[in-house]
C-alpha cells in the first residue's frame, strides 16, 4: 500500500462518519456445556489456524510459599499425556510443521499454538494435541526436574537483567503481601519447593472450562470447526472442581461481577466454589526509596521505576480519560516526560509512563527509564516536577487533539490479522468486557473533554510513592538525601532478597 492511500484510509478509519461502525471483523461465540466459552474468527486469506486458549488462573494463584507453581504448570504441559510422550508430542507437530506452547502471566493461564491448514486433518491434529495436554498432562517427574532446572536458571540469570530486576523490586516494593507484589516466576527459594503434587492441584483447580476461553483463528470452516471443538474440548469432566464419581456440569449460581462467578452448581445439586480469588484492592504504602544494589562497582546505567498504585479499572467511567492522561504523559517519543527526561536534559535515551489496568482491583501505575549513575537522583527530581506539573496545569487543546488522533489512527490496525482480531476479542473476556467497550473505543476517546482529563489527572503519582533504583552502593547518599526530600523511608536490598541470583 502507498503512503498515500494508507493516509487515505487512515482518514477515512478516524472520519466521524464511520465512528460508529464496528471495528471487530466478523466472528462466532458460543458456550460449550461444560462452561468453556468459544470465539472463531475464520479468514481464508492465509492458510494458517492458530488456535489459543486462556484462562484466568495466573500466578496469582500459586500458594505462599510456592510462587513459580503456574509457570511449571504452564512448561509441563507439552510434556506428556497418557497417551503421548513429549518426544512423540514434539515429532507429531515437527511432522505438521505446527507449534504449540504455554504460559503463565500473573492474571491468565495460556496455550497457544498455529498449523498450516492446506491439510484438513493437520487443523484437526492440532486442536486434537491442544486439548490433550490441555486437559491431561501428566507431569512426568523426570521432565518436571529439567523445567525446575531451566526456571532456576533464569532466575540466577535476572541479576544481569537490570530492568526485570528493577520491575520485580516495584512491585514488591510497592504491592508486597499483595497477591500482586509476588513474583510470577517465583524465586529460588519457592520453585525449589514446587512438586509434581502441586502441579496436579493447581492445574486441576484453576485450569477449568468454567474460567476460560478457547479461540480459532484463520483457514477454517465454522460449522466443522465447532463440531471439532465440541468433541475435543466439551468434556463436563474437564478440570476437577466438580465431586468425583460421575460427570458434572458447573453453572455460575452467583455472579459477583461480569467477569467472576462466586460459586458454582453441579447437576447433582450441592455449591461449588469458584477459584477465581476474590482480591482486596493493593493499599497505597508510604513513600519508600529502594536501592538494589548489584554490587558492580563499574555500572554504568542505573534503572528507574517511580510510581504508585492506581485506583481506576477496565470499564469504569472515566477510563478512556484516565488512558489517555497517561498516554499524554508518557505514551510515546513526544509524550511529557520523554520530551523533558531526554529530549531536554539528555539524561535518558528513553521515558515511559504506564498504568497496568486491572478489571477487578487496583493495580500499579509506573515510570520507566534509566540514566548514568551520577544522574540519578536529578532525574527522579525532574521526572516528578514533570508530573506535579502535569497534574496541575492545564493542557493545550492542540496535545490532547495530537494524541488523540495517534490513538485513534492506529486503532485499526489492532484487528489486521485474525490472530490480532482474536487476541483483541480473547482480552475482552478477560477483562471481563463485551464487544461493546471496542466498538465505542474510539469514539468515547474522542469525546474526552479537558475537564475530564483534568479530574483524571488527579490520579497520577503525587504521593505513597515507590521509587526503585538498580545500582551500587555508591548511590546511597544521593538517595538518602531524596528519600529525606520527599518525607520518605529509604533502604538497600541485594538482589538475593528479590529471590534471584545465586543465592537466596
Amino acid at each position: 500500500m502507498s503512503r498515500c492511500v494508507a493516509v487515505i484510509v487512515l482518514s477515512i478509519l478516524a472520519s466521524p462518519a464511520t465512528a460508529a461502525r464496528s471495528p471487530i471483523p466478523k466472528h462466532d461465540r458460543f458456550v460449550l456445556k461444560n462452561g468453556l466459552t468459544v470465539v472463531l474468527v475464520e479468514d481464508h486469506a492465509v492458510p494458517v489456524v492458530s488456535v489459543s486458549f486462556r484462562g484466568r488462573a495466573g500466578s496469582l494463584f500459586d500458594a505462599p510459599g510456592k510462587e513459580g507453581t503456574a509457570q511449571l504448570v504452564a512448561a509441563m504441559l507439552t510434556h506428556g499425556t497418557p497417551t503421548r510422550t513429549e518426544k512423540q508430542l514434539r515429532e507429531t507437530l515437527e511432522r505438521l510443521g505446527a507449534t504449540l506452547h504455554a504460559s503463565a502471566g500473573m492474571r491468565g493461564f495460556y496455550l497457544g499454538g498455529s498449523v498450516p491448514s492446506l491439510d484438513a486433518g493437520a487443523v484437526d491434529t492440532l486442536i486434537e494435541l491442544a486439548s490433550d495436554v490441555l486437559l491431561r498432562p501428566t507431569f512426568p517427574e523426570a521432565e518436571l526436574e529439567k523445567e525446575r532446572k531451566r526456571l532456576l536458571g533464569g532466575l540466577a540469570q535476572l541479576v544481569d537483567d537490570h530492568s526485570s530486576v528493577a520491575d520485580r523490586a516495584f512491585e514488591a516494593t510497592l504491592l508486597g503481601g499483595h497477591p500482586y507484589g509476588r513474583p510470577t516466576s517465583g524465586t529460588i527459594q519457592s520453585v525449589k519447593q514446587i512438586t509434581k503434587d502441586d502441579l496436579l492441584a493447581f492445574h486441576g483447580a484453576y485450569v477449568v472450562p468454567d474460567e476460560a476461553i478457547l479461540g480459532i483463528a484463520g483457514d477454517f470452516d465454522r460449522a466443522k470447526m465447532r463440531k471439532l471443538i465440541e468433541k475435543r474440548f466439551g468434556d463436563v469432566t474437564f478440570g476437577r472442581v466438580c465431586p468425583a464419581g460421575g460427570p458434572c456440569r458447573r453453572a455460575c449460581q452467583k455472579a459477583k461481577t461480569a467477569a467472576q462467578c462466586e460459586a458454582y452448581v453441579s447437576r447433582a445439586g450441592g455449591e461449588l466454589q469458584s477459584p477465581i480469588l476474590r482480591l482486596t484492592d493493593p493499599k497505597p504504602k508510604a513513600t519508600e526509596v529502594v536501592l538494589v544494589d548489584t554490587g558492580d562497582p563499574t555500572l554504568n546505567q542505573a534503572q528507574l521505576r517511580v510510581g504508585t498504585t492506581v485506583q481506576m479499572r477496565f470499564g469504569q467511567p472515566g477510563w478512556h480519560a484516565h488512558y489517555l492522561a497517561t498516554q499524554v504523559l508518557g505514551g510515546d517519543f513526544t509524550a511529557r516526560l520523554n520530551a523533558r527526561l531526554r529530549v531536554k536534559e539528555g539524561l535518558t535515551y528513553g521515558a515511559r509512563f504506564s498504568a497496568l489496568y486491572d478489571a477487578r482491583t487496583a493495580s500499579s501505575q509506573l515510570l520507566s527509564t534509566y540514566t548514568t549513575p551520577k544522574d540519578v537522583a536529578r532525574a527522579i527530581k525532574i521526572a516528578l516536577e514533570e508530573i506535579t506539573r502535569f497534574r496541575n496545569e492545564a493542557v493545550p487543546a492542540d496535545e490532547i487533539d495530537r494524541v488523540k488522533k495517534r490513538l485513534v489512527n492506529s486503532f485499526p490496525f489492532r484487528f489486521e490479522t485474525p490472530g490480532a482480531t482474536l487476541g483483541e476479542l480473547l482480552d475482552l473476556w478477560q477483562k471481563g468486557l463485551g464487544t461493546r467497550w471496542l466498538d465505542q473505543w474510539r469514539a468515547e476517546l474522542q469525546a474526552v473533554t479537558a475537564d475530564a482529563l483534568t479530574a483524571a489527572k488527579s490520579d497520577l503519582p503525587d504521593t505513597a510513592l515507590s521509587i526503585v533504583v538498580v545500582g551500587n552502593a555508591a548511590l546511597v547518599a544521593d538517595l538518602q538525601e531524596l528519600a529525606k526530600s520527599l518525607n520518605g523511608g529509604f533502604r538497600v536490598i541485594k538482589p538475593a532478597e528479590l529471590g534471584i541470583g545465586s543465592g537466596e
